[in-house]
């Protein structure tokens, strides 16, 4: 996929995204922790993402951890849901709306430990 975003690139063009990722060489053990904890599209490549920038022909690569900034909206998000949880609740059904806290509260516990992140990628086509 990111040899044919290079593709759709000029010279001199820019990529840039952000991913939820599982830090490269955690153990096996927090490596599993982090997927369970993480939401279905986590990145746990065991692959560097610069090394699949390299590999893709990309150049001046920076990697921009942002973690903090998704701790913070996760934060807020599961405080906004519990203001509303009465209503929530109705409409999601309480079974839902629980599970669906619990998943974020563990999303949260696995960003503040770092076994979670999320990244800003940027890249310049050559």
């Amino acid at each position: 996929m990111l040899r044919a975003c290079r593709g759709a690139l000029k010279r001199g063009g820019i990529l840039a995204f952000f991913t939820i990722l599982v830090p490269v060489g955690l153990p096996a053990d927090l490596k599993e922790k982090a997927v369970e904890a993480g939401p279905t599209f986590v990145a746990s490549d065991t692959r560097d993402h610069r090394d699949l920038l390299q590999r893709a022909g990309f150049t001046g690569i920076e990697e921009i951890d942002v973690s903090q900034e998704l701790r913070k909206t996760v934060s807020t998000w599961i405080k906004s849901r519990c203001r509303h949880a009465e209503g929530l609740a109705q409409v999601e059904g309480a079974r839902e709306f629980d599970e669906e806290q619990r998943k974020a509260r563990r999303w949260l516990r696995a960003i503040k430990s770092g076994i979670l992140r999320r990244s800003l990628f940027v890249a310049r086509r050559v």
